[in-house]
């Protein structure tokens, strides 16, 4: 059986296979983790989290509600002052008038990202709540305090350079989100206690998240990719069968033929 002559099927059989692998992968590490959200209890900040959690061992995979409060140092908006933060990120876009296919369509880039963050707590009836590290956080749902556009200030030279490249720069967008002091969010992860003092960390079981969002919505967030995966991983299941069937039997044809000649 020449291998070449059926290069084109292995390849097929190669790709359709790891695909589905990783596909299937993906789709089960996925339902773990929506199985896990959907079973994590919301435990109420209040005086008696501590003895709560001692129950439990000194700590639990669950959420939490509360505002959100600065544990000592604030970040402050660039543009603006008075507003206070604990997660800050800046970023710099360029927009562009980019030529697909003939057509010129609007498409942007990300020209620089900067980050920042200090230690914070979700803060009810008094109680506190620490995040440590919030670098840590899987996602952290940030409100834009700031948005400008600046307009790009093309010449003639820089206009037909641009139709010549079939990319056109048309200004630049810089955006100031934060995660602002004040804020009511829901975090999800695991409620550890240490030296009487309690912390919301990183668990491999639950996303490790500070959203404004309800807990309803952020377990509808994480079903929803997974029947698109499935279908995704069904697809190429059948591209992998197609293409085994087409390897054997085109071997088992080559393997007659063989002792036909014989």
């Amino acid at each position: 059986m020449p291998f070449k002559d059926y290069l084109g099927e292995l390849t097929g059989l190669g790709i359709n296979a790891g695909v589905t692998f990783t596909l299937y992968h993906v789709i089960r590490i996925g339902e773990e983790v929506l199985h896990n959200l959907k079973n994590t209890e919301e435990i109420e900040v209040n005086s008696n989290l501590v003895t709560e959690l001692i129950e439990r061992g000194g700590s639990a995979v669950s959420c939490v509600k509360g505002i959100v409060r600065a544990d000592g140092t604030v970040i402050k908006s660039v543009v603006r002052p008075e507003v206070t933060g604990v997660v800050w990120k800046k970023t710099i876009k360029e927009h562009l008038v980019a030529q697909v296919m003939g057509f010129w369509t609007n498409d942007q880039r990300t020209v620089d990202e900067v980050t920042s963050n200090v230690p914070f707590l979700i803060m009810n009836k008094g109680i506190g709540v620490k995040v440590n590290d919030p670098a840590k956080l899987d996602m952290a749902d940030l409100t834009v305090v700031s948005e400008k556009f600046e307009p790009a200030t093309n010449s003639l030279a820089d206009h037909v350079w641009g139709w010549m490249k079939g990319v056109r720069p048309t200004g630049t967008q810089q955006t100031e989100e934060m995660l602002v002091e004040g804020t009511r969010v829901l975090g999800v992860g695991r409620l550890v206690l240490r030296e009487q003092e309690i912390h919301l960390e990183h668990t491999d079981l639950v996303p490790y998240v500070v959203t404004t969002s309800d807990m309803k919505t952020l377990i509808e967030n994480h079903e929803s990719p997974l029947p698109w995966l499935r279908f995704l991983a069904f697809l190429t299941s059948c591209g992998a069968a197609y293409y085994a069937y087409r390897v054997i039997t085109n071997f088992e044809r080559w393997r007659g033929e063989a002792k036909g000649r014989k």
